[in-house]
């Protein structure tokens, strides 16, 4: 292949102008996009919608010749551009295995991270987490919070930090739905936000344990932002 000509679309223009050179023969021609910074779900593609996109000037006679598209036009397949998405990971940092007490509050759970994949920004609104542990959720544990952990000492609430969740209880399947955020939880594209989750017990049960995970059967609601 031999690259013929480059060139970029004007600005406020949908059109480009591509000079492929002299013809002698009959000649297939292949468009290449060189991507900047595009919108995640927006389409990209090209196409000659007329006689008058072509312009063709004979050797012989100087004269502009006529063309003669055999369709109505000639149009290449969009592209689209990929969606945002997000991981979730455990952090680097996570709450240790400790004693409780009936009626504590504040108790350190889960830290775990979300990263938004570098094609967009996010907003997530709702997150769903499964109780584990040999306890009951349903009677032992008040209810639950969700944090934004931004803190300079991770698992501690302190003045930097955000809350998100407050005052939720485990439902009969064990797991517990994170909605109604207080705060509104954006990451940029390309970033992570560290999330907290506290317990407030109620009458708990001496030697039972009590924990919280975030597997594939939990859900998240996720809007991507471009």
């Amino acid at each position: 292949d031999s690259l013929i000509d480059t060139g970029v679309f004007a600005n406020g223009e949908n059109t480009i102008v591509l000079n492929p050179g002299t013809v002698t023969s009959n000649k297939t021609y292949l468009i290449v996009y060189n991507m900047g910074d595009i919108l995640a779900g927006r389409t990209y593609g090209v196409q000659i919608t007329g006689n008058t996109d072509i312009r063709v000037v004979g050797l012989d006679s100087g004269e502009t010749l006529a063309v003669t598209i055999t369709y109505d036009s000639v149009i290449g397949n969009l592209m689209t551009a990929r969606t945002g998405a997000v991981t979730v990971a455990s952090s680097d940092t996570t709450p240790a295995a400790a004693l409780v007490s009936d009626s504590q509050t504040d108790s350190s759970i889960l830290r775990f991270k979300i990263t938004a994949s570098s094609q967009e920004s996010v907003r997530i609104t709702t997150i769903s987490l499964t109780f584990q542990g040999t306890g009951n959720p349903n009677t032992q544990i008040s209810d639950v919070e969700l944090w934004i952990d931004g803190g300079t000492v991770p698992n501690v609430i302190d003045g930097r930090d955000t809350q998100l969740v407050n005052g939720k209880a485990f439902g009969s399947d064990s797991m517990v739905y994170l909605t109604d955020f207080l705060n509104t939880l954006t990451i940029t594209a390309g970033e992570s936000v560290q999330l907290l989750v506290l317990y407030n017990f109620g009458d708990i049960k001496a030697g039972y344990t009590y924990g919280i995970k975030y597997t594939a059967s939990n859900t998240m609601a996720v809007l991507g932002l471009s």
